[in-house]
């Protein structure tokens, strides 16, 4: 028996239907010049600069979208309280190459907004914050290769957020801090990152737990690294370079600090206070700090430091010379110059 040939229509409709499908998963980028709180929709590529903007600059008002700025900016207009590009609750979106400056916040994902990604964008002198993740749990999301700079409070800001990944960030020159966590923030990771310049903290982490550094550089502010409350975080090879202080934990405890650099900082290198305990340090280095190490939590008086037995120092102990300026074995190093750490008591 013979096979009838399939019917023309039907052929044509099977083909449709394929294209179709294709055509669905691959739409091209629009190439447009949304006007200020517009709201994308579609995968977009600005091709002119978008502002000033009185209200919000752009809203993402859909899943799995695409906005790139193609090195456009997105401005607000002076004494503007709104947002340059918010995303509210949306996932898989993401935005790149885009320049945002003179908004409350410059990019803003908040509501539970999980799995996207920023990479690549600048978000320069808004009157908050350059980068915000907030408001019930955003998670998952991904930031990479972008600069928070001049920022009136801080640079990118953390609330209320857990496991995002931020990675070769730069924020220099903001007012608060460079990167802040606050509100039971955890297992989030910074790697690569760079805070030097502001005012206040580099990195500054209140009330966090299960949080990884790596790699990441705080130079010229009042604490390089700061964490307050916050318990069982991982600092590893991060670089605290002329500051007043380089590593300050207060009121924290059974974090863990290895392989990391405290140099030239105008006080202390590491300084643990207010009942920080359970704090394991091994193979760090302490370089011409006027404190190497300073531990408050045991003090007999304010002024007189003290190696806290409370606190680990490696397997291996630093042992201290009498002149305090040089450290031995692969514990707590304590090298070049640090005043009066010799009229520090130690447990070794």
């Amino acid at each position: 028996m013979k096979h009838k040939p399939m019917p023309i229509l039907l052929s044509i409709l099977l083909i449709l239907a394929v294209l179709g499908s294709t055509l669905l998963f691959s739409l091209p980028p629009v190439f447009a010049n949304p006007v200020c709180g517009a709201t994308i929709t579609t995968n977009t590529t600005l091709t002119a600069n978008i502002g000033p903007c009185s209200g919000n600059g752009l809203t993402i008002g859909a899943n799995g979208v695409t906005l790139n700025c193609a090195g456009h900016t997105i401005t607000g207009a002076a004494g503007n309280t709104n947002e340059g590009i918010t995303l509210k609750g949306q996932t898989k979106v993401t935005v790149e190459n885009c320049k945002v400056t003179g908004f409350y916040v410059g990019i803003d994902l908040y509501f539970s907004s999980t799995s996207n990604t920023l990479t690549g964008n600048t978000a320069n002198k808004n009157a908050y914050y350059g980068f915000s993740l907030s408001g019930s749990f955003s998670s998952n999301n991904i930031l990479t290769k972008n600069t928070a700079n001049g920022n009136t409070l801080i640079g990118f800001s953390l609330s209320f957020s857990s496991s995002n990944t931020l990675s070769g960030n730069t924020a220099n020159s903001n007012a608060l801090a460079g990167f802040y966590l606050t509100g039971s923030c955890s297992e989030n990771r910074f790697t690569g990152n760079t805070a030097n310049n502001d005012k206040n903290f580099g990195f500054a982490l209140y009330g966090g737990s299960s949080n990884t550094l790596t790699r990441n550089t705080a130079n010229h502010n009042v604490d390089g690294f700061f964490f307050s409350d916050s318990s069982s975080n991982s600092l590893t090879g991060n670089t605290a370079n002329k500051n007043d202080r380089g590593f300050h934990l207060y009121g924290s405890s059974s974090n863990t600090l290895t392989d990391n650099t405290a140099s030239y900082n105008d006080a202390d290198g590491f300084l643990l206070e207010a009942s920080s305990s359970s704090n394991t340090l091994t193979k760090n280095t302490a370089n011409s700090n006027y404190w190497g190490y300073y531990d408050y939590t045991v003090s007999t008086s304010v002024g007189v430091p003290h190696w806290d037995t409370a606190n680990s120092y490696g397997t291996t102990k630093a042992k201290l010379s009498t002149t305090g300026d040089t450290g031995t074995g692969n514990g707590f190093a304590l090298a070049g110059g640090n005043a009066d750490i010799a009229t520090a008591t130690s447990p070794f």
